[in-house]
C-alpha cells in the first residue's frame, strides 16, 4: 500500500484525467473519455467525438466503436439535457447526428425550458387562486388558462389575481383581456 496515494495520483494521471487541464492524446482512449464525459454542451461534444470518426469504419474497431455510439447516445446527450435522441449503435450515425444536430438540440432545450417555467407559472397561479377565491374559482381558471404560453400574459394574470377582489373578477378580467 502507497504512503502517500495524494502523490500517486499526481504522478500518474491517468487515475485521475478529470484533473489534467487538457489531456492529450488523440488515440488514447482514457483521454476520448475524458474529453466526452467533460463535454457541457452538444458543440463540445461534437467536437470532442471527432477522433472516434476515424473507428467508425474500422472493422478492427468495430466493437468498440458500437459501444462509445451507444454510451454517446444513452449516457452523454442525456446528461446534456438532449432528449429525444434516436439511440444508435453505430457511431458513424451518431457522428453524422453530432455534426446535423447541435444548434437543434440548443433550441429544443430552450423550448422545453420555456415550456417547464410555463407549466409553473400555471400551477403557481392557480394554487394562489385556490388560496385567495377557493377551489371553485381555482377550477374555472384553470380551464381559462389551458393554452396560454405567453409567459406576459401569465403574468399579468398573476397581477390581477392579486388585485381583483373576487374570484368573479378575476375570471371575468381574463376573459375581457
Amino acid at each position: 500500500m502507497p504512503d502517500d496515494p495524494e502523490r500517486i495520483l499526481r504522478c500518474c494521471h491517468l487515475l485521475d484525467l478529470r484533473r489534467l487541464p487538457a489531456p492529450g492524446g488523440e488515440q488514447n482512449l482514457a483521454v476520448l473519455l475524458a474529453r466526452l464525459q467533460r463535454c457541457e454542451d452538444p458543440e463540445a461534444l461534437r467536437r470532442a467525438a471527432a477522433p472516434l470518426q476515424s473507428w467508425a469504419s474500422d472493422a478492427e474497431h468495430a466493437e468498440l466503436a458500437s459501444a462509445f455510439a451507444a454510451w454517446i447516445t444513452h449516457v452523454v446527450l442525456p446528461d446534456l439535457g438532449v432528449v429525444n435522441v434516436r439511440v444508435s449503435d453505430n457511431l458513424t450515425e451518431v457522428l453524422e447526428m453530432l455534426e446535423q444536430e447541435p444548434r437543434t438540440w440548443a433550441d429544443r432545450i430552450r423550448a422545453e425550458e420555456r415550456a417547464e417555467m410555463q407549466r409553473s407559472m400555471v400551477a403557481m397561479l392557480l394554487e394562489m387562486a385556490k388560496l385567495r377565491f377557493g377551489g371553485g374559482a381555482a377550477e374555472r381558471l384553470a380551464k381559462l388558462l389551458d393554452g396560454i404560453t405567453d409567459t406576459d400574459r401569465l403574468k399579468d394574470i398573476g397581477k390581477w389575481l392579486v388585485t381583483c377582489e373576487s374570484g368573479e373578477a378575476l375570471l371575468a378580467r381574463l376573459r375581457r383581456a
